[in-house]
C-alpha cells in the first residue's frame, strides 16, 4: 500500500487506545473496527481501482465529448462508463459499514440524475 509504515502503526495504537478506553463492546469500538476493516479492503484495491478508474474516466470523458458534439452514441459511452464505475467500486470495495454504503448510495443516486438528465435531451442528438 501506499501508506507508510508509521502511520500504520500510529493508526494501530490509537486503535488500541480506544478499545483499552471504552472497551470492545462499545458501539463506538465496533464502527471503527468496521472502518478499518473498509480501510485494509481499499488498501488492498488500490491499484485495480485505480486502473479502472482511469478507464472508466476516459470512456466517460468519450461519451460526454460526443454528447457535446450532439451524438446520441456518447450517451451509451457514458452509461457503459457509469456502469462499470459503479460496479468495480461495489466489487472490489464492497460495503463494509453503513456509511460506506451510504455513499455508494449517493454516488449512484447522483448518477441516476446525470443519466435521466442526458436521457431527457437524446431527443436533441443525432445518430
Amino acid at each position: 500500500t501506499s501508506t507508510p509504515e508509521y502511520l500504520r502503526e500510529f493508526q494501530r495504537t490509537q486503535d488500541q487506545r480506544f478499545v483499552e478506553t471504552y472497551g470492545p463492546d462499545h458501539p463506538l469500538v465496533k464502527v471503527q473496527n468496521s472502518q478499518t476493516a473498509f480501510k485494509k479492503k481499499l488498501a488492498e484495491a488500490e491499484i485495480p481501482l485505480a486502473y479502472t478508474n482511469i478507464v472508466v474516466g476516459l470512456i466517460s470523458l468519450g461519451g460526454v465529448w460526443k454528447m457535446w458534439k450532439l451524438k446520441r452514441i456518447g450517451f451509451w459511452f457514458y452509461l457503459l462508463a457509469a456502469i462499470i464505475g459503479n460496479l468495480a467500486l461495489l466489487l472490489l470495495v464492497g460495503g463494509a459499514d453503513m456509511w460506506t454504503e451510504l455513499s455508494q448510495l449517493l454516488n449512484v443516486g447522483i448518477t441516476m440524475l446525470f443519466l435521466i438528465l442526458y436521457a431527457l435531451n437524446l431527443k436533441h442528438m443525432r445518430a
